[in-house]
């Protein structure tokens, strides 16, 4: 429950992302969404699924904006924390956004599923480095302390 509040909360806050397809949308009505618009729209919908504890919905929203555009990122890792609230992490979706380089919580949540426990506490190093108060800081300094 607390790291689905955590994921959930802290990713409404990338509210820029959807202020931004928002206005070009109000500026251009007639122009049609195009697909990485429409993925960050579904992803940003599945985090606020998630914020209400709607896990089903979220992982539906987060299909959808993967389906729009395979490389929305947003889509990618509402997925792998739907997973991992599930109790059943993507561990190669996750392991794949960690190798691209491109999501600090990809990193946390590596760190949390891996079995490996020196590798845990490098992969938290990481995290904690790049985001020491981040939302999945807690759970990183309680299992490497």
């Amino acid at each position: 429950w607390r790291m689905r509040r955590v994921l959930a909360i802290g990713k409404l806050g990338r509210e820029s992302q959807l202020q931004a397809v928002t206005r070009a949308l109000l500026r251009d009505r007639e122009a049609p969404l195009s697909r990485s618009e429409r993925a960050i729209l579904w992803a940003a919908q599945g985090w606020a699924e998630l914020a209400g504890d709607q896990l089903a919905r979220a992982r539906g929203f987060a299909r959808r904006a993967m389906q729009a555009d395979p490389d929305c990122m947003e889509g990618q890792v509402l997925s792998a924390a739907v997973g991992m609230i599930d109790g059943s992490p993507d561990v190669e979706r996750i392991r794949s956004l960690v190798a691209r380089g491109r999501s600090v919580e990809a990193i946390a949540m590596m760190a949390l599923v891996t079995s490996d426990e020196a590798a845990t506490c490098v992969l938290g190093a990481r995290y904690l480095s790049a985001a020491p108060r981040g939302r999945l800081a807690t759970d990183i300094r309680t299992r490497c302390p």
